[in-house]
């Protein structure tokens, strides 16, 4: 009955995501099912890491998207980037160039917000999830789990979730449960409405800066992946010219001093001298 209940509670709250203006004329009048099993819903429709409760005040979901999503650009950039050495090694070793990068430790300290492997994984296989992007390449141990392509569907789908709390939050009680809270500390002058206003404009500020962010980071993180990849390829060119040129010479030299500098009985060394 249990599992029956919650199947009824991620459909209504499906239909409401989906049609906009079901949520908005919804009001303060959230279901109470749909209430209480929102941290299970979202999940279940972004496939986000976080659990986010409508009883988390605004300011504290906000440390936490943006901590989570930091971790995961910043970590994939550091896992990309030994993924990446890892591919070009036997390159580099086929043309018998010298390639012996340092392998870059990811470091927790630099996560205080989930794990980059966490927000990967964490798309459940048994309600509909499925990646159209590249994991291991069949038939090697290339690890694409931080393309581009991964690292922007896992970036969205945190973006969904946050997204999703937000567009709730400005709708559910505890936004007036918060104000009265705060009122001691308010100014007397200021009003439930004035207070409404001001948050649902914070609110959307807040969607409209985390949206631009997210898409000009994932575009900077095209432009490393795809730069140093490029980086690599002209090492290597670089590398190979360097040796090729380096053997041409040589040879030019040893053929060269072959010759004396001075041949036997010749008054010179000048050609040109008759």
């Amino acid at each position: 009955m249990k599992k029956i209940n919650l199947s009824i509670i991620l459909i209504t709250g499906c239909y409401i995501f989906m049609f906009p203006s079901v949520r908005a004329e919804t009001s303060t009048d959230i279901l109470p099912e749909v209430r209480e099993k929102f941290s299970q819903i979202i999940p279940e429709i972004c496939h986000n890491s976080v659990n986010y409760s409508l009883d988390m005040k605004i300011e504290d979901a906000q440390k936490i998207y943006h901590a989570t999503q930091n971790c995961l650009f910043d970590q994939s950039v550091v896992k990309a980037t030994n993924e990446l050495n890892k591919e070009f090694k036997p390159i580099f070793k086929q043309f018998k160039v010298e390639f012996s990068p340092k392998s870059i430790a990811i470091k927790a300290k630099d996560c205080t917000a989930g794990k980059i492997f966490s927000v990967q994984q964490n798309k459940p296989s048994g309600n509909g999830y499925k990646s159209i992007c590249q994991g291991l390449i069949p038939g090697s141990n290339i690890d694409k789990s931080f393309s581009t392509c991964k690292v922007s569907e896992a970036a969205w789908n945190e973006f969904c979730g946050y997204q999703e709390y937000l567009s709730w939050k400005r709708l559910d009680s505890s936004l007036e449960k918060e104000f009265f809270e705060e009122q001691e500390s308010l100014s007397t002058g200021i009003v439930w409405s004035k207070y409404k206003s001001k948050e649902q404009a914070k609110i959307k500020k807040e969607l409209q800066d985390i949206k631009k962010t997210l898409e000009e980071s994932l575009r900077q993180y095209q432009y490393f992946e795809q730069g140093y990849r490029t980086h690599l390829w002209m090492k290597l060119i670089y590398e190979v010219l360097d040796i090729t040129t380096r053997k041409k010479m040589e040879l030019l030299r040893t053929a060269i001093y072959t010759f004396p500098a001075k041949f036997h009985n010749a008054t010179s060394s000048n050609c040109n001298q008759p």
